[in-house]
């Protein structure tokens, strides 16, 4: 009786938990809680738990924060680009595929699907990391509007030129902006020049 009585207790404590967090549950949460794992295991094979990646685990139908899930499963990635644009609200175009940074020496165990990943040197990899809220309110690790403007100069053959054009415009109205941060930037990647002229022009 006892221990049914316990297998309730935990199943209302997930169930409250997840009504809390979007939905997501993960085995970290139960232990540092006191929650046996086990339980999730159980909600599982009865329906009531998707797992979506090892140790975390969602309420089915509901929607789950994607950029948070992604970080949380490859903990040494870095949003880029387009993606962190979009995190910055730098840019409305949602996301169809992940930019992700790694550094150089990373390597994935399994690949992930539907990403974009960018190998980093070692002596550029740390510029310009910040973090930004998802649509959840979750922080996830981004890089600046600094950082991809010299990255957008720095692979100029690789990316689309309208939208480097477009974040350069905008990044005079850009309430976060840092110039000295930019300048800091592109002089460690060696595009001071190319951003000084760009700049130049956008604040006119």
């Amino acid at each position: 009786m006892a221990e049914r009585t316990g297998s309730k207790e935990y199943r209302k404590r997930i169930e409250e938990h997840l009504a809390a967090a979007d939905g997501i549950i993960t085995n970290a949460w139960c232990r540092e809680n006191g929650v046996p794992t086990v339980y999730l295991g159980r909600l599982v094979v009865g329906g009531a738990l998707k797992r979506i990646a090892r140790g975390v685990y969602r309420a089915p139908g509901g929607d789950y924060d994607e950029f948070w899930l992604f970080q949380r499963r490859y903990a040494r990635t870095v949003f880029s680009r387009d993606t962190a644009a979009f995190l910055l609200d730098a840019a409305d175009r949602v996301p169809t595929v992940l930019d992700v940074a790694v550094p150089a020496s990373y390597k994935f165990r399994e690949k992930p699907e539907n990403v974009r990943v960018r190998y980093v040197r070692d002596e550029i990899w740390d510029l310009g990391i910040r973090t930004a809220p998802t649509a959840f309110g979750n922080l996830v690790r981004v890089h600046s509007y600094e950082r991809i403007l010299c990255d957008l100069v720095a692979d100029r053959r690789g990316v689309d030129r309208e939208f480097y054009v477009r974040l350069a415009v905008e990044y005079p109205r850009y309430e976060g902006r840092d110039e000295d941060e930019l300048l800091r930037i592109a002089t460690v990647m060696g595009v001071e020049r190319t951003i000084r002229e760009d700049m130049e022009l956008v604040f006119g």
